[in-house]
């Protein structure tokens, strides 16, 4: 036995929840939101969550917000059940928790919407683990009030770094989001080479290396084909720490002149599957993170003996919960389409 054999018997159990083939059946073949909130009910993999919610009063915000939550419900098991050691590393992960909390703060502060009431087991994770003060970030009614909540938060720095982007009533949005994201991955790695062996740190940089491989794609083919970008500015947008599209890299991909040499340069670089062969077009945000996930799923059966076990299976978590609530707003959609015909009669 190990350091991990217990905590990979848990994630083992859990894994054996995640939804079957025929399940995946069932599910995309409801049709209103108490179906699949029967459905998700009866899943044990969901039914905690779904069951705090009431039957009367399903909407499609309410369950999409409650299937983002049986990550965090998945994770906090995990989290719980781990050594201190171990825990260090989860909250690796836990960061997209966090820097998710602080995106959707920023927006509905400045939409003047409520923040969501927070899972109460989340608030908990955030303010005891993690430095934040959720009760005061929800209750903000500035922008800059909300930015303030975060002074005790690993995201401090950023903040005081880039304060200059936020006002009181808005921000900005582009810098925010590509400033944000690039300090998020420097974090990670920045935590990461305290907490990891050798080889479990080039297996963390391979993965979030190709995260950043993947969005500096995306970035250059929406600037380059759709809104025909200057080759400077597309440059000045790019992050930084990829895993195999480095500088000359990413400035051979903003020289091509067309989609199709594009994909050419992509299949070359080591990612053949991210444009489509006959369309050209860029591969969906699903579609990526399944490249990701095969890729993980790779590294996981080479370290068994590693954290990266439970990690895998909370991507394969998110992915599934992504999935289900890209069914319940199609459901929803539909629904309230429905609705407006017969309304119109």
């Amino acid at each position: 036995m190990n350091e991990f054999t217990a905590l990979n018997t848990k994630v083992r159990g859990m894994t054996r929840h995640l939804l079957t083939i025929d399940e995946w059946e069932t599910a995309n073949n409801t049709h209103s939101l108490t179906e699949i909130y029967q459905f998700l009910l009866n899943n044990p993999g969901y039914h905690d969550v779904i069951n705090s919610l009431k039957a009367d009063k399903i909407t499609t915000q309410t369950l999409t917000q409650a299937l983002h939550t049986a990550v965090f419900y998945d994770f906090r098991k995990l989290f719980l059940f781990a050594s201190l050691k171990q825990r260090e590393i989860l909250k690796l992960y836990g960061l997209r928790f966090e820097y998710n909390f602080i995106r959707r703060s920023l927006k509905t502060t400045e939409a003047k919407q409520l923040v969501p009431i927070l899972y109460p087991p989340f608030a908990d994770y955030l303010d005891n683990h993690r430095g934040f003060s959720t009760a005061e970030t929800v209750s903000s009614e500035s922008i800059r009030k909300v930015v303030s909540t975060f002074s005790h938060t690993a995201f401090a720095p950023y903040f005081e770094q880039f304060g200059h982007l936020f006002g009181d009533n808005t921000y900005e949005h582009y810098a925010f989001e590509e400033t944000f994201e690039q300090y998020t991955w420097s974090l990670a790695f920045k935590k990461a080479r305290h907490m990891l062996s050798r080889q479990e740190l080039a297996t963390f940089h391979d993965l979030v290396g190709s995260e950043i491989d993947f969005s500096n794609i995306s970035i250059i083919y929406r600037l380059k084909f759709y809104y025909e970008a200057d080759e400077n500015y597309i440059s000045e947008q790019l992050l930084s720490g990829g895993r195999r599209l480095k500088k000359e890299e990413l400035e051979t991909l903003i020289q091509t002149s067309d989609r199709q040499r594009f994909q050419n340069q992509l299949a070359i670089f080591g990612y053949p599957s991210l444009v489509d062969e006959m369309s050209y077009r860029l591969a969906s945000e699903r579609q990526q993170r399944e490249t990701l996930s095969q890729m993980e799923a790779k590294l996981v059966r080479l370290m068994p003996n590693s954290l990266l076990t439970a990690l895998h299976y909370l991507n394969k978590k998110n992915e599934e919960s992504e999935r289900l609530i890209h069914i319940v707003e199609q459901v929803g959609f539909t629904s309230l389409a429905q609705i407006g015909k017969e309304y119109s009669r």
